[in-house]
């Protein structure tokens, strides 16, 4: 892995104890009792902070957020396949976020939304079908 996005990992991984703390005065005093490098989320600390959104209640230490993860996602894809096309990268990220997936972190709205999305073409999908061959079947051209 180039070691630019090893860095950027290194420094997402780091920085996932507080992640999505909006709040630089709390962030800067608690610097000063602690480090916050390497920290497990907690959710006193968010809620101490105010302005924040606690989301990977089940996180470890080292684990990676939601985008470090699919910048890893992404990067190992690339590898595969240098032509990656948008609907690639689509089906790469419904295969890891959907229920049942790899991932059981923190999912955001847009990676949501393309599971919403999938599914929707899904269901659809087995409907048609189903109703095709209901019609079929009434009409005595499948047996």
């Amino acid at each position: 892995m180039d070691n630019y996005l090893i860095g950027g990992l290194v420094a997402n991984a780091a920085s996932l104890g507080f992640h999505w703390v909006y709040n630089p005065e709390y962030l800067e005093t608690l610097a000063k009792k602690q480090s916050l490098l390497f920290q497990l989320p907690n959710i006193e600390q968010y809620n101490e902070a105010g302005k924040s959104y606690f989301s990977y209640p089940l996180a470890k230490v080292g684990d990676f957020t939601s985008q470090g993860m699919f910048v890893i996602w992404l990067y190992e894809a690339l590898k595969k396949n240098p032509n990656l096309s948008r609907a690639d990268y689509e089906n790469l990220i419904y295969s890891k976020v959907r229920p049942g997936g790899d991932y059981n972190g923190y999912v955001e709205s847009y990676s949501k939304m393309l599971v919403v999305k999938q599914v929707q073409t899904e269901v659809c999908f087995s409907v048609r079908y189903y109703q095709r061959f209901i019609l079929l079947e009434k009409n005595g051209l499948r047996k």
